[in-house]
């Protein structure tokens, strides 16, 4: 029954129970009128037999061991009412194909399913609702139209009493509260729901001091190579997500993102900005990732810029301080190099890490930024250099500082069909921003649990990585990021960096392309351009030794 409405299996159940299910008692249309006006809903039929078949498979039910006595069934949705029959709440299978997944489309296949008014309960043989692993494509348009795929067939919902619904000749049901329920519950495990996301285009500007240059102008610079990387126009964007730190600070510029976004010719889209220190575009990033992935967004454009050079170094060094606590630490006249002195001297007194090897750290981003055409700083160092440097905050040199630098990068994210580099796992942590309110300052917990659940979501482990971009604002900093992301042991990162094993050539090389110490740390820039460096070298971009 019903295989024949749309070119393939829209209906499989047994022989017996076909013409219980073409109408109920009380002469509603039966499943395959509703099936029908369902499929006509989601704009399947009007391209032919061939649009059709992007409807296969949609709703199949199959037996599950369950009997209900059809006098229970107001409306007689199966069987006769006399009689009971063997069970007919089944599997749904669902494929959506044009971002329409959410509440209302909930509603008809819930309408079609003739859910009633029972309270969920897991225990019980139930309706599950799964969306398969398969993707459906569009007749015709060349379109990649896998918009999320779903499994969640551990949500059951129990039907001891099957009212079946009145349905209106317009419109959907009332949406009744044991279905809001199911709804919520059914939407809040999101990541499973989302379809896969890729990296369409990357852009950047080099980093580096450029006392002629606005932040509009760098920002601008990374959007067009941005969209020319991708092959897209400006028109192709459907949002702008904006990382900055502090552009009203360093360049008294309020209102950030569409004035960013107006440069690159992006107007009537949505555009926000985030700050959120050093981690702004990276949040950027992770917001822009979770529109894709949920449909609401096909094309997101992601920029991160700072202008930093505009100021001196002694208010470079008050803006920077005013991402920690200011109410504290701050008040009492830490700054990020003190703080992460004595994050570096406790290191040191609890797993005898040297200052050698922080030295180290420093020695191996320069000889890689040294490769990097648009670094900062150019400058091969020897680590005699390194340890003579000039002091900032015992135990660090200035070569265990990044630099204060301008500069932009962007990213284009689009669903993985047309992404060049698709996002495998991503998540975002965070932390008390005071050491005092650490429970250790040896570690920096938020790294820890963002990479704990970024792998949990690819399927990976720190072995499965390549190469790696951490964040090195000091040179403690990247030994940090080592052991709490499970690179290394716990201490161990210091002689791990001696011992060659994040060098270019090294087991795990990390920040290939220099890092925050040679690169440059233009601070609302450096998530993003830390993906597009990666992404250089996953498509194998990056410049020969």
């Amino acid at each position: 029954m019903g295989g024949h409405l749309f070119g393939g299996q829209f209906i499989d159940v047994a022989e017996n129970e076909s013409g219980a299910l073409a109408r109920g008692e009380n002469g509603e249309p039966g499943f395959e009128q509703e099936a029908a006006l369902f499929a006509e809903d989601f704009g399947f039929g009007a391209g032919g037999a061939t649009d059709m078949q992007a409807f296969r498979h949609f709703i199949e039910f199959s037996k599950v061991d369950t009997a209900i006595a059809a006098e229970m069934v107001e409306g007689g949705v199966g069987g006769n009412a006399g009689e009971p029959m063997g069970g007919f709440l089944k599997v749904l299978e669902l494929f959506f194909a044009r971002e329409r997944f959410d509440e209302g489309v909930l509603r008809k296949v819930l309408r079609i399913g003739h859910v009633a008014d029972d309270a969920v309960d897991e225990e019980e043989d139930a309706l599950h609702v799964r969306l398969n692993e398969k993707v459906m494509p569009l007749a015709g348009d060349g379109v990649d139209a896998g918009i999320g795929l779903l499994h969640a067939s551990n949500w059951h919902v129990h039907r001891p009493v099957l009212n079946r619904h009145t349905h209106p000749t317009e419109g959907d049901v009332p949406f009744r509260p044991n279905v809001q329920g199911f709804v919520q519950r059914f939407f809040s495990a999101y990541s499973e729901y989302m379809r896969a996301v890729g990296i369409a285009g990357i852009g950047k500007t080099a980093f580096g001091t450029f006392a002629g240059r606005s932040l509009r102008d760098l920002a601008g610079e990374a959007i067009g190579k941005c969209l020319a990387d991708a092959g897209m126009i400006a028109a192709d964007v459907g949002a702008l997500y904006l990382g900055n730190f502090a552009g009203p600070e360093f360049m008294g510029q309020s209102h950030l993102a569409p004035y960013v976004a107006g440069e690159a010719g992006l107007t009537g889209i949505p555009c926000t900005r985030f700050e959120n220190a050093c981690a702004s575009s990276g949040s950027a990033f992770y917001h822009a990732y979770a529109a894709v992935a949920a449909g609401m967004v096909e094309v997101a454009l992601v920029v991160g810029v700072e202008k930093m050079s505009s100021q001196s170094g002694g208010r470079v060094t008050e803006i920077l301080a005013e991402a920690g606590d200011t109410g504290g630490e701050v008040r009492a006249g830490a700054t990020f190099p003190a703080l992460f002195a004595m994050i570096a001297r406790r290191h040191m007194h609890e797993y005898g890490t040297t200052r050698a090897q922080m030295a180290a750290v420093a020695v191996k981003n320069h000889a890689n930024g040294a490769l990097n055409a648009l670094a900062h700083l150019r400058k091969p160092i020897t680590l005699e250099q390194a340890l003579a440097g000039k002091p900032v905050c015992d135990p660090l040199t200035v070569y265990d500082c990044s630099l204060v630098s301008d500069g932009a990068a962007a990213v284009l994210l689009t669903a993985a069909g047309l992404g060049k580099v698709k996002v495998l796992g991503i998540a975002q942590a965070s932390d008390y921003v005071a050491l005092d309110r650490k429970p250790s300052i040896t570690s920096l917990n938020a790294n820890a649990v963002a990479a704990r659940k970024a792998f949990a979501m690819a399927g990976l482990g720190p072995a499965d990585v390549d190469l790696l971009e951490v964040h090195d604002c000091f040179t403690i900093a990247e030994i940090l990021a080592l052991e709490d992301m499970g690179f290394v042991e716990k201490g161990e990162g210091g002689p791990a960096t001696a011992a060659g094993y994040t060098a270019l050539r090294g087991k795990k090389p990390v920040n290939t392309s220099g890092g925050l110490k040679s690169k440059g740390h233009p601070v609302g820039a450096t998530g993003v351009g830390q993906i597009c460096d990666l992404v250089i070298q996953m498509r194998g971009e990056a410049e020969p030794e």
